[in-house]
């Protein structure tokens, strides 16, 4: 939850685990800059999915939990819309 705004992610993408998220998005002619939603506006993203990905890499507790991976669920389905 961000902000009193809960985001749904597709169930098919959750099965997907980091390194196959992190090999599927390298293989994709991705933009320099990308508008995920009204308020959320990257403008590296290149930047945005390395520090996501040390994030994730990092966290201590499941990735359920973790709000970068949800951001780079959101990010790759929004991408591949």
């Amino acid at each position: 939850m961000f902000l009193g705004y809960q985001f749904q992610v597709k169930s098919n993408i959750n099965v997907l685990t980091p390194q196959e998220l992190k090999d599927e998005l390298a293989g994709m002619n991705l933009p320099a800059t990308f508008k995920l939603s009204a308020w959320e506006n990257i403008v590296d993203v290149k930047g945005f999915l390395d520090t996501s990905f040390d994030i994730v890499k990092a966290w201590p507790r499941g990735l359920d939990s973790c709000p970068a991976w949800e951001r780079l669920l959101r990010f790759h389905q929004a991408i591949k819309s």
